[in-house]
């Protein structure tokens, strides 16, 4: 500490004289060495975090969830329009050929897959990816629609 008596303003050197603080004690007489490498038999640092690593049948939550929401973008719009083709080339007599089948199974596979938990997070997925494609594709009809009636009116 200081010569000066405590109180009569002189700043002080935060934890000058209590154990504990500022800087640790150097061995008397030694520089503090610290080892380049850890010991043998051990990792180079025990407390580093590793990176997650899914195990293969658990797969990557990301992948699964993306896979899932653009699997059904296009599950969307493949899946009823094969389905209306192939329809169509076996029975070209009805007008909407097997559209019942089309509507069971574009909705019924992604429904179906939320019963097994192995595929429930991409089947979740899959449908928020189908939603949100008909909300786009439905918003898009309309403003086509009010598009063309406005102009067609002026």
């Amino acid at each position: 500490m200081s010569d000066q008596p405590p109180g009569s303003g002189a700043p002080e050197e935060p934890g000058a004289e209590q154990p504990g603080w500022g800087r640790p004690p150097e061995p008397a007489g030694q520089p503090v060495s610290y080892p380049l490498q850890p010991p043998q038999g051990q990792p180079p640092y025990p407390y580093a975090q590793q990176p997650y690593q899914p195990t293969p049948q658990q797969g990557s939550r990301l992948g699964v969830s993306l896979g899932g929401f653009f699997a059904g973008v296009a599950w969307v719009i493949v899946v009823p329009g094969v389905m209306v083709t192939i329809g169509s080339t076996l029975w070209p007599d009805f007008a909407t050929p097997g559209l019942l089948f089309t509507a069971l199974v574009t909705f019924g596979v992604p429904l179906a897959m939320l019963v097994a938990r192995r595929t429930r997070r991409f089947a979740a997925f899959l449908l928020i990816g189908m939603a949100v494609t008909l909300i786009v594709l439905a918003g898009v009809c309309v403003a086509f629609i009010a598009l063309i009636t406005s102009s067609q009116s002026g």
